[in-house]
């Protein structure tokens, strides 16, 4: 599925993002779609709601984030985020692990 443009706004923060997703033949998601963030800390606050993130992921992802330069306005942040192998990828940080999707 071409997801051309997905818009979240929520209180400060907003994303945009577009990609492509399927599923692979364990019925995982795959795929792999850039988005853009408004409002760090409301992403970092987002980020800590994914439950099966180990600490240590948390704190390595942002910083990650944080180290991030924004775009020429500065107030976007642009992550490519990936689907493989059974994880939710930001970048090469693995974030969360993902389970087949059932009917």
């Amino acid at each position: 599925m071409d997801i051309a443009g997905l818009s979240v706004k929520w209180g400060d923060f907003a994303m945009q993002a577009g990609g492509t997703v399927a599923l692979d033949n364990q019925n995982r998601p795959l795929g792999a779609f850039e988005a853009r963030f408004q409002g760090l800390d409301d992403a970092l606050n987002a980020l800590a709601n994914f439950e099966n993130v180990p600490a240590d992921t948390m704190r390595l992802a942002q910083t990650t984030l944080r180290a991030i330069k924004p775009e020429k306005d500065g107030s976007w942040l642009t992550v490519p985020f990936t689907m493989q192998n059974g994880y939710l990828y930001m970048g090469p940080l693995p974030l969360a692990q993902l389970s087949p999707v059932v009917r």
